[in-house]
């Protein structure tokens, strides 16, 4: 990855290299590779805060463009799910949804951040809640990764 041109590379390529890095991250390679990976999206943070146009991530935003996914389809390792949101914290933020959604994200290791991440799952988490309660789709094994993983981020320290 040193030698690779991450320009080049879509925000969804550079997710899934991410991802990648998430299954070695005890490797001092993969600290490495981590660095240069948060570097260019730190650049591209940069870019579309300042109003430069580039391509946003297409995504439902911050949790999706992160891999994280809850419930029957998604993930259902904690520890996967919890490592994403970790990623989430301390990453700088991918192009998502405009600049306006990417600014509302704070910057990484914040506590603003935190805050962000715990309102967005109890938001969640709450609407899984009022759905259940009209009698509509089941969402109990949602709500319950949604509430453990709120409990892992309480227990973050950024």
């Amino acid at each position: 990855m040193p030698n690779m041109n991450l320009q080049n590379r879509s925000s969804q390529e550079l997710m899934v290299m991410l991802h990648n890095i998430m299954r070695a991250q005890d490797t001092a390679a993969a600290k490495t590779r981590k660095k240069i990976l948060y570097q260019e999206l730190a650049n591209r943070n940069r870019a579309l805060c300042s109003g430069k146009n580039i391509d946003v991530m297409p995504s439902d935003g911050a949790l999706s463009a992160f891999g994280y996914h809850v419930g029957d389809g998604g993930i259902t390792r904690s520890e996967q799910r919890q490592l994403i949101l970790t990623y989430l914290l301390e990453a700088p933020m991918p192009p998502v949804v405009d600049r306006d959604y990417t600014e509302s994200w704070g910057s990484p290791s914040s506590i603003s951040r935190k805050e962000k991440l715990l309102r967005t799952l109890k938001g969640l988490a709450s609407g899984a809640k009022k759905r259940r309660a009209h009698g509509r789709v089941s969402y109990e094994r949602a709500l319950s990764h949604w509430e453990q993983d709120i409990k892992y981020v309480q227990g973050l320290t950024v």
